[in-house]
C-alpha cells in the first residue's frame, strides 16, 4: 500500500491528489516548522529535524501500487518541476531507516502494513535562499510587513493549518499577529 503524508495545505486543499477517502489524523510524528517562503509570499511548513515531532496526517494513494505514478501525482499537485521530482518528493520504502524529520516512520508503517510513504520534501527557504532557516523573530517581522493579497494568503495558510500542527513558530504568530486557527 502506498500512502501520502501531509501536515499543511495538502491536507486542507488536496485538489486533484489521487487519494482514497479523506485524511486520517494518526500519521507518524513529523518535525515541521514554517520555514519556506514560497513564491506567492506564504510561509509554508517543511520538515526540520531540529523541531519537536507532531502527529501528521495520512491518506492512501488511489492509483494502485505504481510508486512512480504516485510520486508524479504529488509532484503535479505541489507544482514541483519534473526535474526536481527526486529531490522534492520524499519516498520511504518498507525496511528502510526513518528519514530525517520523520522519526518512527518505520514502526508506524509496519503497524499499518504500509509499503511506501510519500511526502512533500521541499527545503527551507528564506529571502530567496534555499536551506536558509529563518528565526522566529525573522518570520514574525516578515509576516508583519506583508500587505494586501500576499498577507491574506500568508494568514490563510497559517490559520488553516490543522490544529495538531502546533509548532513553536505558530504559537508565536498566533500571539503576536492574532492569526488563530479557523
Amino acid at each position: 500500500m502506498i500512502v501520502y503524508l501531509g501536515w499543511g495545505s495538502l491536507v486542507w486543499q488536496p485538489r486533484d491528489l489521487s487519494m482514497v477517502g479523506g485524511w486520517r489524523e494518526d500519521g507518524p510524528p513529523v518535525q515541521v516548522e514554517y520555514l519556506r517562503q514560497s513564491g506567492n509570499g506564504r510561509l509554508t511548513l517543511v520538515l526540520s529535524p531540529n523541531t519537536s515531532a507532531l502527529p501528521s496526517f495520512w491518506t492512501v494513494y488511489d492509483g494502485g501500487e505504481d510508486v512512480l505514478q504516485a510520486k508524479d501525482s504529488l509532484r503535479a499537485h505541489e507544482k514541483i518541476l519534473p526535474r526536481n521530482l527526486d529531490r522534492h518528493v520524499g519516498v520511504w520504502l518498507s525496511g528502510s531507516a526513518d528519514p530525517a524529520g520523520i522519526p518512527g516512520l518505520q514502526q508506524w508503517a509496519a503497524a499499518r502494513e504500509i509499503d511506501v510513504v510519500l511526502w512533500t520534501a521541499l527545503p527551507p527557504k528564506f529571502n530567496g535562499e534555499d536551506n536558509l532557516i529563518a528565526s522566529a523573530d525573522e518570520v514574525l517581522t516578515y509576516l508583519s510587513d506583508l500587505n494586501g493579497e500576499v498577507r491574506e494568503r500568508a494568514e490563510e495558510y497559517i490559520r488553516r493549518t490543522p490544529l495538531q500542527i502546533a509548532t513553536p513558530y505558530r504559537r508565536d504568530i498566533e500571539q503576536q499577529l492574532g492569526w488563530t486557527p479557523l
